[in-house]
């Protein structure tokens, strides 16, 4: 793996892309020779989210303050107020991931 001078003299943080296992293992491996420390390797997954706007009824609950009388219930089928929420569902299942981000700091000169 080639740093250039500054890199290795200040420190810095490096993010890597790799499409595959084996590539995401063998930079690992390189950045742990140069000295980086805390590598992490995170998977990219691609997910087609779904997004809609849904209508949702609000419920009325002023009945419960007061008590009940016969005639309660009997006229119930005035439309209810509702409220739009934009909401988002992922699949069950993943149609595959792109490849492996990896992500490493190296120290500063003095610190090492």
């Amino acid at each position: 793996m080639h740093l250039p001078p500054v890199a290795t003299a200040t420190g810095g943080r490096i993010c890597s892309f790799s499409p595959c296992i084996e590539q995401s293992m063998r930079v690992c491996e390189a950045l742990g020779k140069c000295g980086f420390i805390e590598v992490q390797n995170i998977e990219v997954l691609q997910v087609e989210d779904c997004v809609r706007t849904r209508n949702v009824p609000v419920m009325e609950l002023d009945f419960l303050k007061t008590k009940r009388t016969e005639t309660d219930g009997k006229d119930m089928k005035t439309p209810r107020e509702s409220k739009k929420y934009i909401t988002s569902t992922a699949p069950n299942t993943m149609a595959g991931h792109t490849g492996y981000l990896t992500i490493a700091e190296l120290p500063p000169l003095f610190a090492r």
